[in-house]
C-alpha cells in the first residue's frame, strides 16, 4: 500500500471531526515533522530498522481514531471520561499520542518510547493548555505521556487510550513497513513475512465483546508471523485484550483467531 500525507491529514480530519482538536494536531504535525523526518533517517541508516517516518505517524493516527470510532460505538468508556474529562479529551490523547510516540528513536532504539516522553513532554504541556483551562491541563498532559510511553509491547497500557495507539501501532505491518528487523537479502522468516501482508482493514465486530475485527490479507501465510509477534504481543499488553477478532486471508485461505 502506497499512503501520501495529505490524503491522510484529511481522513484524519473527517475522522476527527473536532476543528479544534484537529487545529492543535496539525500544529504538531508541522512542528515535529522535521524532528520525525531526522529521527527516521537514524532509524533507517543506524539501525537498520524499517520506516518510522512521518506516513508512519500521520497512518498511526487514522488507525487509532478508526478503532476510537468503533468502540465509541460499541458504547465503550475511555480513561479520560472515567477522570472527569469527554470525548474531546480523548481524540486529543490518542491523535497526539500517535503523531509522537516514535520520536525517542533519534536517542536510541533502547527505550525509545521513554526518550518519546522526554522530548515531546513541554510541547505536549503547551498543546494541552491550548485545548483545555484550569489545573485539567495537566491530567490531559499526563494521559497523553502515558499513551506515548505505553505504545511498545514492553510496557503495559494502562488506559484505553494507550491501549488504541498501542493495538493502532501494531497494525503498520503492510509489506514493506514490517515492525520487524530484517535483512532484505536473507531469506528467513523475518525477510518473508516482511513482504507477505498487502493490506490492513479495521472494522467492527458484530460481537460487543469483541468490537473490533481487524481483516488481514496476505499473499502468503508466513504474514502470520508478523501477527503474532507484533499485533498480538501488543493488543495482549493492553485493555484491548480478548476485544479484537483477526482474520487473515490468504489466497483461497481464511484464518479466524481472537487475541
Amino acid at each position: 500500500m502506497t499512503y501520501f500525507e495529505e490524503e491522510l491529514l484529511r481522513e484524519i480530519r473527517e475522522l476527527m471531526n473536532d476543528s479544534r482538536v484537529f487545529s492543535i494536531y496539525k500544529k504538531a504535525y508541522e512542528e515535529f515533522r522535521p524532528l520525525i523526518n531526522v529521527m527516521n533517517k537514524i532509524v533507517l541508516k543506524v539501525y537498520k530498522y524499517n520506516d518510522h517516518g512521518i506516513i508512519h505517524a500521520l497512518l498511526t493516527t487514522r488507525r487509532s481514531l478508526e478503532i476510537f470510532r468503533i468502540l465509541q460505538r460499541k458504547g465503550y468508556k475511555m480513561t479520560a471520561e472515567e477522570l472527569g474529562g469527554n470525548e474531546q479529551w480523548s481524540k486529543f490523547i490518542i491523535s497526539i499520542g500517535s503523531l509522537l510516540h516514535d520520536l525517542g528513536n533519534a536517542i536510541h532504539r533502547k527505550y525509545h518510547y521513554l526518550f518519546s516522553v522526554v522530548l515531546v513532554k513541554d510541547k505536549v504541556l503547551e498543546y494541552a493548555k491550548e485545548l483545555v483551562n484550569g489545573e485539567n491541563y495537566l491530567l490531559l498532559t499526563y494521559l497523553t505521556l502515558d499513551a506515548i510511553f505505553s505504545h511498545d509491547e514492553a510496557v503495559e497500557s494502562i488506559t484505553m487510550e494507550a491501549s488504541i495507539v498501542t493495538m493502532a501501532d501494531g497494525l503498520d505491518i503492510e509489506a514493506g513497513r514490517s515492525r520487524l528487523k530484517h535483512d532484505p537479502n536473507t531469506i528467513d522468516i523475518h525477510s518473508v513475512s516482511a513482504y507477505s501482508i498487502d493490506k490492513v482493514l479495521i472494522e467492527e465486530n458484530d460481537d460487543p465483546d469483541v468490537p473490533l475485527k481487524v481483516v488481514i490479507h496476505m499473499n502468503n501465510l508466513a504474514g502470520v508471523f508478523q501477527v503474532d509477534e507484533i499485533l498480538r504481543k501488543k493488543v495482549e499488553n493492553s485493555l484491548l485484550m480478548g476485544r479484537v477478532l483477526v482474520e487473515i486471508i490468504a489466497n483461497d485461505k481464511k484464518m479466524i483467531r481472537k487475541i
